[in-house]
């Protein structure tokens, strides 16, 4: 342990950092002084990647043509509602209700019909 953490300082110093360098890029595993002393292994853990959930919804038809800003506004929030609580979506949908021609109001109804015409818009024409 010792003489890991002594060479694991020397991989710092100024004058060494050519060395330590070289150590490092010449390992297939890339490990520095420190970590060759005290055999030591050196684990990548890959990031957990949050999939986003399948929408659970009938997709619907815009009643009108919509704007490249309106469509583009309907697919961030599509984008996003896995992520937002389901108080959130119905304020956020609440905005959008015009945009997707519904009533307007935050309810469960109106979040489904501007995901609907966002799954629409999506491509998901079923």
């Amino acid at each position: 342990s010792i003489t890991r953490n002594l060479l694991r300082a020397a991989d710092f110093l100024p004058a060494l950092f050519g060395f330590g360098i070289m150590s490092m890029l010449l390992r297939h595993d890339f490990k520095r002084l420190g970590d060759i002393a005290a055999a030591t292994l050196v684990v990548y853990v890959p990031k957990a990647v949050n999939k986003p959930k399948a929408l659970e919804i009938t997709t619907i038809p815009p009643a009108r043509a919509l704007s490249p800003q309106e469509q583009s506004a309907l697919l961030a929030f599509a984008a996003r509602y896995s992520r937002l609580t389901p108080e959130r979506l119905d304020e956020l949908a609440a905005i959008a209700a015009p945009i997707a021609d519904c009533a307007p109001g935050a309810d469960p109804n109106t979040t489904r019909r501007v995901l609907g015409v966002a799954q629409w818009l999506m491509g998901r024409r079923e």
